[in-house]
């Protein structure tokens, strides 16, 4: 009686079997629906490159031997303005210009689009994703609010003669980025660079505040983050992003954001202690929450600590596999229409008997 039943099973397990492996082998890579657009941000990132290793040739500042694609975005091993340990492969690996065509696939898959206002706070250790996201925002026509601090992480961008902040102001002086940086903080302890070298602080508190920036020295946590709210609040920003590890990001107690694309309302209702991440998130926006460099290329398909800089165009990250959707449908309906010729026959049996 069911020996209809059992070949039908057999044999639809068959054919989604075939149905599986011809998806996998008919499957091919095309290019994502914004190549042009991350071509675009990948050639500009490396303009920013190219024009960051003249600027700390004018303020004598020579590229690291650890800079082994000569970027200009590796800082020393220590320096006065340090904040905390941080690993060269993962400094190297975004100062690569596929950076910005990452960038500019994360924000097309948070929903980002042209015309929009995105929310974003910088910290001095990833300079290399910090452009990437500037030259991403630049090729998609996306206004960005951000605001950056002075301090970071070994080898990023912790020159006292030329942070973060002196570099994105270079490249808005040269008409390289259209948007100037919003505000400015020294970053580290407080945010308010209490481990730092107190006459390097000063002297480049002074040297930004001279180029018109407005200065956010505040230890109080809740209200510096009130002081920072201030200023993405003031636009309706559609996304936020955070790179580094800068308190008011990250909050207090390191909020435990996952790393990547955040889905809007996946964190936890903000406390006092809650950093940018987890309030805009719980906002109802997406969130871009860059940390863990090694997990977040790799998803992507990008090399970590690569050796030699590809060709724009060509890495993982612009492009996407493609099924054989017709193979894929065509083979999941005949293994349901077997099932259902299989239960059929053990009816119409039992109805005969």
């Amino acid at each position: 009686m069911y020996k209809n039943r059992k070949l039908a099973i057999v044999i639809s397990m068959a054919v989604l079997l075939v149905t599986i492996v011809l998806g996998v082998f008919l499957s091919v890579s095309v290019r994502t629906d914004n190549y042009e657009t991350q071509c675009k941000a990948a050639d500009l990132m490396r303009c920013y490159i190219d024009q960051i290793a003249r600027y700390k040739k004018e303020v004598g500042l020579g590229l690291s031997k650890e800079d082994i694609h000569q970027t200009g975005l590796i800082g020393d091993e220590f320096t006065g303005i340090t904040t905390t340990v941080g690993t060269i492969e993962a400094k190297r690996t975004v100062s690569n210009p596929d950076m910005a065509a990452l960038a500019v696939r994360m924000l097309a898959d948070a929903g980002v689009e042209a015309g929009n206002v995105i929310g974003a706070a910088f910290s001095g250790s990833f300079p290399g994703m910090n452009l990437a996201f500037l030259a991403a925002s630049e090729a998609m026509g996306v206004r960005i609010v951000y605001i950056a601090s002075v301090g970071a992480s070994m080898y990023g961008a912790n020159q006292p003669e030329l942070t973060f902040p002196d570099m994105v102001h270079r490249l808005f002086e040269d008409d390289l980025v259209s948007q100037p940086l919003a505000a400015f903080s020294m970053g580290g302890d407080r945010d308010c660079g209490i481990e730092m070298e107190p006459a390097l602080v000063h002297i480049i508190e002074k040297r930004l505040t001279g180029y018109g920036y407005p200065f956010i020295h505040i230890e109080d946590y809740v209200e510096n983050l009130k002081a920072r709210l201030a200023i993405y609040d003031a636009y309706d920003i559609t996304c936020f992003v955070g790179i580094g590890g800068n308190i008011t990001t990250i909050g207090v107690d390191e909020d435990d954001m996952p790393w990547g694309i955040v889905r809007p309302y996946t964190a936890h209702s903000p406390g006092e202690k809650s950093g940018l991440l987890e309030i805009y998130n719980a906002r109802g926006l997406p969130v871009i929450h860059f940390v863990n460099v090694k997990k977040i290329v790799a998803e992507y398909g990008l090399a970590y600590d690569l050796q030699s800089i590809e060709q724009v165009g060509l890495s993982a990250v612009y492009y996407r596999t493609q099924s054989p959707r017709l193979v894929i449908v065509v083979g999941i309906c005949v293994a349901i229409g077997i099932l259902l010729w299989g239960r059929w026959s053990v009816r119409n049996r039992n109805r005969q008997t």
